[in-house]
């Protein structure tokens, strides 16, 4: 192969990481942002009706405030991890809770589909996993899937403590580093 086409190849393929990785910085920006936007928009929606005190408000905005700290750390691989830990917590929402503010209830929908996007179609290795599922005709099933375990893992593992699921995880990373 000629200089000229090795040189540009590596060109291509140096711009191709770089933009990837500024990719990945814009890519949990964004993320957090929508997530500030959703909390906003239950929050002037609950303080027209006079809720703000209500447990299952306080309780969905820890869980998202957590997700907004978290963010950098959240990814497909992380979420595999919190897949396999099948530790019991308490739900974050009791029924009761559930059925009375139609807010949250909306609010969650919009955040676990808006988590499924960034956790699967945000990233190559998120790309990839889709690709696998599609070859075999199971991508749509699975992103459905990949959303009933999100709201079991907001229903069952309160985001408030993900920290405790990542921190192991962040740790490695840093001793790898």
């Amino acid at each position: 192969m000629k200089t000229e086409y090795q040189w540009l190849l590596g060109c291509l393929g140096l711009s191709f990481v770089v933009s990837y990785v500024v990719w990945m910085n814009v890519r949990v920006w964004l993320f957090r942002q929508d997530l500030f936007r959703i909390r906003n928009q239950v929050w002037d929606a609950l303080l027209e009706k006079r809720l703000l005190k209500h447990r299952a408000h306080r309780d969905f905005r820890d869980g998202v405030n957590s997700l907004i700290r978290l963010a950098p750390m959240l990814n497909i691989f992380a979420f595999m991890r919190l897949l396999f830990d099948m530790e019991s917590n308490d739900p974050i929402w009791k029924e009761n809770d559930q059925d009375s503010i139609v807010e949250i209830i909306e609010a969650r929908r919009i955040l676990i589909d808006r988590l499924v996007r960034y956790l699967l179609f945000e990233t190559i290795s998120g790309l990839i996993i889709l690709a696998t599922l599609a070859v075999f005709r199971l991508s749509k099933a699975s992103r459905e899937a990949v959303g009933r375990r999100l709201q079991w893992l907001f229903d069952a593992h309160s985001f408030q403590h993900l920290d405790e699921h990542l921190e192991p995880l962040s740790g490695e990373l840093v001793e790898s580093v």
